[in-house]
């Protein structure tokens, strides 16, 4: 990601807010964004299942519960719309009214409620759904699958922008009736399908990023199958040849059961397996290198278009922590506290830098007043907080730094799952710093803009010159606890007296 920016302001601005009603096959949903943020995080998110396409295979109309329940339902979100304060609202319509022959009378109706609806072609879904992926992981190659109830959506990445895409019948409301004839026989249809768009002919040896809702609920039952320390089905990777167990394990596991797995939305239980079987047709039809879930598409596609080149290119992970951040009293030391840290350790490794900036955004979260919840705390922050622009293997960077910075010593054995002995260890020993930086700084900038840490000839040297009083009694026990931590011996410079060397 080195081509990615991050400027580190933390500037207050007038928030802007985007709002998205999105009319699937399946659901109806409005999202309300504060669009100003790299990352577009929900400020409100509401959903129906209204499945407008679920006899629409029938006799090719909308049915007239479903549009009666979805009516009263955008009439709501539209009032919630309006409370919000947002400055633009995006209202789109996908496969189910798109391939209704009563399509447009239905949003004539919508029109009445004062709505400005977006029919979008199956090219233009597919491109928005790109884009989402996009924001997420703005250096993706490879193919998008997004799978919503009325269609699937398969699209190119090439060099950060959307490229050739389709649409084809297999949405989750279609798939029950092609695995009416038999597994083996639904698996030749959809192949069929999938290989007359050509498009997985260009995603050979490159990852597919899958996105929906099926497919994100799909994501919780293969971490919950493989005891995955990472909870968050974002960026999760799921292994090509791993599908078919996956398929395997639906067919064999009783609703009941499936509904004890965290996180899972229930409501998605009953198009599991039909998800897990287009899975499966994509993956032998395309041969992908992995497997990776996202859990942005069509509405974060929406706001991410309105993003200056700019933005796009800034860094999602630290973009998005530092607009976290800005929530949290003028919290902003990160990238300074990061730098400072930094000090007496060596150049980072690749891709090391901006984890010691991201874990001081989150360090002031990390702590919480009752020490016996401290360290579960932290490993939700660091392991099941839905982040973007981060690797399980990051995750389990930052979980080792935060875990240091509250003074736990015992890293999870699971870590060394999602990354190497050594890496836990170099995280650790920057958490140690970051815990006594804070402590140093009382979480402020001036403290560290007028100090510096750093190793010399051996010692880890503390420079107070331009600010001595900055120590004494109250940070002394914390400076010696850093010191038997990393083993050093310790000098703080600066002072009219010597009584600082240890």
């Amino acid at each position: 990601m080195s081509a990615l920016q991050f400027t580190g302001s933390t500037a207050s601005v007038d928030e802007h807010r985007c709002g998205v009603i999105d009319i699937g096959s399946n659901s109806v949903r409005l999202v309300v964004y504060r669009a100003d943020d790299r990352v577009p995080w929900p400020l409100i998110d509401e959903k129906i299942q209204a499945r407008l396409g679920k006899a629409l295979q029938a006799d090719g109309r909308l049915p007239d519960k479903a549009m009666d329940v979805t009516l009263r339902a955008l009439a709501r979100f539209a009032r919630l719309a309006a409370a919000s304060g947002v400055s633009e609202l995006f209202v789109v319509a996908t496969a189910a009214v798109r391939d209704a022959s009563n399509g447009p009378e239905f949003l004539d109706r919508v029109r009445a409620l004062g709505l400005s609806p977006v029919l979008l072609s199956g090219t233009e879904e597919a491109a928005t759904a790109a884009r989402g992926v996009l924001c997420a992981f703005p250096d993706a190659e490879g193919i998008v699958a997004d799978l919503g109830g009325g269609s699937l959506e398969l699209v190119e990445l090439v060099q950060g922008e959307p490229g050739k895409g389709t649409t084809l019948p297999l949405g989750t409301l279609r798939l029950a009736a092609m695995r009416a004839g038999g597994q083996p026989n639904a698996l030749r249809q959809m192949g069929k399908l999938i290989e007359r768009a050509k498009i997985p002919r260009s995603g050979e040896g490159r990852p597919l990023y899958i996105a929906g809702g099926s497919w994100r609920a799909l994501a919780q039952v293969a971490i919950h199958d493989a005891k995955w320390p990472v909870r968050s089905p974002h960026g999760y990777v799921i292994n090509p040849a791993e599908v078919p167990h996956l398929v395997n394990v639906l067919a064999h596991t009783q609703a009941r059961n499936l509904q004890k797995v965290p996180g899972l939305n229930t409501a998605r239980i009953g198009s599991l397996g039909d998800a897990a079987l287009l899975l499966a047709a994509l993956v032998r039809r395309i041969r992908p290198s992995a497997v990776v879930v996202s859990t942005f598409g069509l509405r974060e596609g929406l706001i991410h278009a309105t993003h200056s080149r700019e933005v796009r290119r800034e860094d999602p992970l630290l973009a998005d922590l530092a607009a976290r951040a800005r929530s949290r009293s003028g919290w902003s030391t990160g990238p300074l506290m990061a730098q400072w840290c930094s000090g007496p350790l060596p150049p980072p490794e690749p891709g090391e830098e901006r984890l010691r900036i991201a874990a001081c955004w989150l360090a002031h979260g990390a702590r919480v007043p009752d020490r016996a919840r401290r360290r579960a705390h932290v490993l939700g922050l660091a392991l099941d907080e839905k982040y973007v622009g981060i690797d399980a293997a990051g995750r389990a960077w930052l979980a080792a730094a935060l875990l240091a910075h509250v003074g736990e010593r015992d890293v999870p054995a699971g870590l060394t799952r999602l990354t190497s002995a050594a890496a836990i260890e170099q995280a650790a020993t920057f958490g140690a710093i970051m815990r006594f930086a804070e402590k140093f700084s009382a979480g402020l900038a001036a403290p560290l803009e007028d100090t510096a840490l750093v190793s010399a000839d051996g010692r880890l040297v503390l420079d107070v010159s331009r600010a001595p009083a900055l120590f004494n009694e109250v940070v002394e026990p914390a400076w010696r606890n850093l010191g038997a931590k990393l083993q050093r011996e310790l000098e703080v410079a600066g002072l009219k007296e010597k009584s600082g060397r240890d």
